[in-house]
C-alpha cells in the first residue's frame, strides 16, 4: 500500500467517524441550561431545560421532579405564536436541515473514498485514469461541503435567543458537542488528508511521472525512403554493373544525381 492509498484509508475513517458525530447531533441535545422559577412571594424551585432538533424537556424539581416533554413541530404549527417563537422555530428548522446535509454529504465523502481505495486495489498502481482522480475530488470536496454545513448548523445554534433566560440557557449538549467534533477532527482534517494523497498520487509520484512522459512522447515511425525511382533513374543505378543497351548515339542520363556528375554525352564506337 502506497502514500497515497494509507492517506485515503485514514481519511475515510475520519469522516466515518465523522458520520457517526452527525447521527450524535441528530439526536442529541443541542441547548440545555437551568433556571429558577418562583412560585410563591419567597419561593423558587429549579427548573432544567433540554432541546433536542426535534422536542424540548423541562423538568421541575420541588420535592418530587416532574418532566414534560414538548413536541417542538406541534408547538410550531400552532397559530398565534409571536415573532419571537417563531424565529425560534426557524432557527430550529435551519439547524436541523444543516445537520441532514452533514449528515449526506458525509456519506458522499465516505463513498468516494472507498469507492478510490477498492478501485486502486483492483486496478494496481496506475492512477492516471479520469475516474481515480474524480472520485477522490470528490471525496476532498464532500468533506469541505461537509464542514462548511456543519459550520454554519454551530453558527445558527449559536445565536438561539431565549429571551430573559438567555444567559442561563444556551447551545451545550450532545448534540451541538458532537456536531463542532465533527467538522474540527473529522471532516477538516480529512479533507487536508486526501488533498496530500491527491497530491502524493497525482503529482509527486514517480509512477505518475513516468506515466506522464510517456504519454508525452508521441513516436512516429515514417518510412525510410531509399532509391525511390526517377524520371532519370536513381543513385544506385551509378555505381551498377548493370549491361546499358548501344545504340548510335545514347544520353547517359546518370549524372541526375550529384553523385553521378553533370550530363554526359557518349558516342557509340
Amino acid at each position: 500500500m502506497n502514500p497515497a492509498q494509507l492517506n485515503v484509508l485514514v481519511a475515510s475513517g475520519l469522516a466515518l467517524l465523522g458520520f457517526c458525530f452527525c447521527i450524535g447531533g441528530l439526536t442529541g441535545v443541542w441547548w440545555s441550561g437551568t433556571y429558577e422559577l418562583k412560585i410563591y412571594r419567597y419561593a423558587t424551585i429549579e427548573v432544567g431545560y433540554a432541546s433536542t432538533l426535534w422536542e424540548s424537556t423541562v423538568t421541575q424539581s420541588s420535592g418530587t421532579s416532574t418532566e414534560t416533554i414538548v413536541n417542538i413541530d406541534e408547538s410550531c404549527a400552532k397559530d398565534g405564536l409571536n415573532d419571537e417563537a417563531k424565529s425560534r422555530c426557524d432557527k430550529v428548522g435551519a439547524v436541523r436541515a444543516f445537520v441532514f446535509l452533514t449528515f449526506f454529504v458525509a456519506m458522499g465523502a465516505i463513498g468516494s473514498s472507498v469507492s478510490w481505495i477498492v478501485f486502486q486495489a483492483r486496478g494496481g498502481n496506475d492512477t492516471r485514469g479520469r475516474l481515480p482522480v474524480r472520485l477522490l475530488l470528490s471525496a476532498v470536496s464532500c468533506n469541505v461541503i461537509a464542514s462548511f454545513w456543519a459550520l454554519l448548523a454551530i453558527i445558527v445554534a449559536c445565536t438561539f435567543d431565549f429571551g430573559e433566560l438567555g444567559e442561563k440557557i444556551g447551545a451545550g449538549g450532545g448534540g451541538f458537542v458532537l456536531t463542532i467534533l465533527s467538522m474540527v477532527f473529522c471532516f477538516v482534517p480529512s479533507a487536508i488528508i486526501e488533498t496530500f494523497a491527491w497530491r502524493w498520487a497525482y503529482r509527486l509520484s514517480p509512477d505518475a511521472n513516468t506515466s506522464t512522459s510517456k504519454q508525452d512522447v508521441v513516436v512516429t515511425d515514417t518510412p525510410k525512403v531509399i532509391d525511390l525511382p526517377t524520371l532519370v533513374g536513381n543513385a544506385s543505378g551509378c555505381n551498377s554493373g548493370a549491361v546499358k543497351p548501344q545504340s548510335s548515339r545514347t544520353v547517359d542520363l546518370e549524372a541526375a544525381t550529384p553523385e553521378c556528375g553533370n550530363l554526359r554525352e557518349h558516342s557509340a564506337v
